[in-house]
């Protein structure tokens, strides 16, 4: 018989089932619950081409990415001297990226204004670390530049740990025992475009995820306080 912890850690995870129609729109970049997002089979996601209304005083902002040789999005547009040669490539989560505001209104953009050259732009919201130093390797390949600026705010250090995320999908992900000073490197749950709609599946949620979700609620009962759905 089922402990009542695993009960609970499999209704928990029942609610983070994916709807067939959520995983599609992910597939496609067709998201419009936030800034649009796409399946990457390494990443785990990119955002992708969209307008959103979520700008200052219930604005509307654009979001537009160059092309990439992958088939996904690339860096965010570069407005600001872009004919000219790039040595700035930044990485990181909303902040590197610039949600809520339009393309060419970026930090990097005024950055890039003010120095004369352009400046590219690779963050993505809700990025941990350890996804933007993977699209840093990934892309630094193709689009080598001189000087890197690579930006961690906030959790993003805890985000490298978890490897599902509510409503967005799967990420590589890192399995750390300070004590015993490892680290280990994980891939994409959900490698293939066919592993990904197994997000879908509740009895596939528990086998990958139930580990990850019975420390969550270890840690929240020791500390007095009810897991967040």
């Amino acid at each position: 018989m089922k402990s009542s912890a695993d009960d609970l850690v499999r209704e928990l995870l029942k609610t983070l089932v994916f709807a067939r129609k959520d995983v599609d729109n992910l597939m496609l970049g067709h998201t419009p619950d936030f800034i649009s997002r796409k399946y990457d089979p390494v990443l785990g996601y990119v955002y992708w081409n969209c307008r959103f209304t979520n700008g200052m005083d219930g604005s509307t902002c654009t979001y537009t990415y160059e092309p990439s040789h992958l088939g996904t999005a690339g860096a965010r547009l570069m407005i600001a001297n872009a004919n000219k040669q790039c040595r700035v490539n930044t990485y990181g989560d909303s902040f590197t990226h610039g949600d809520q505001v339009n393309d060419g209104e970026t930090w990097q953009e005024q950055l890039a204004a003010h120095l004369g050259e352009p400046i590219r732009n690779f963050g993505v919201g809700n990025y941990s670390f350890y996804q933007a130093y993977l699209r840093m390797q990934r892309e630094e390949l193709q689009n080598p530049a001189k000087y890197l600026i690579v930006t961690i705010y906030d959790d993003d250090h805890r985000r490298s740990l978890q490897p599902l995320m509510p409503g967005w999908g799967t990420r590589p992900y890192l399995k750390v025992d300070a004590g015993a000073e490892i680290c280990e490197e994980h891939s994409n749950p959900c490698p293939t475009p066919h592993s990904f709609y197994q997000l879908c599946d509740p009895d596939w949620l528990y086998e990958n995820f139930k580990d990850y979700v019975r420390v969550d609620l270890e840690k929240y009962s020791a500390a007095g306080n009810e897991p967040e759905k």
